[in-house]
């Protein structure tokens, strides 16, 4: 199973590797097993109290394409309504 080796002192994913955390160890970090349909790569970070959660720099891209989006559909007139509080449909 994929595992992800954390390090347990700041909770960041270090290493994906294919092992089984019940049986395995790597002195100095946690191995955590990733369920199958989770994305996780090294941007991630993990707690036992939250779980896999995108460290911040994944974080930040994730809020800048959703920043993107919603430009985007403001742009295309979504959001357009005139001072009766109708659409400009």
């Amino acid at each position: 199973m994929r595992c992800a080796v954390v390090d347990p002192n700041t909770g960041t994913v270090v290493n994906i590797i294919v092992a089984d955390p019940e049986k395995d160890n790597i002195p100095g970090f946690t191995l955590v097993a990733i369920p199958d349909e989770e994305p996780i790569d090294m941007r991630w970070v993990w707690s036992e109290a939250e779980g896999f959660k995108p460290g911040s720099e994944l974080q930040a891209e994730l809020d800048a394409k959703q920043a993107e989006l919603e430009k985007e559909a403001f742009d295309f007139g979504v959001n357009d309504v005139d001072d009766q509080g109708t659409t400009d449909d």
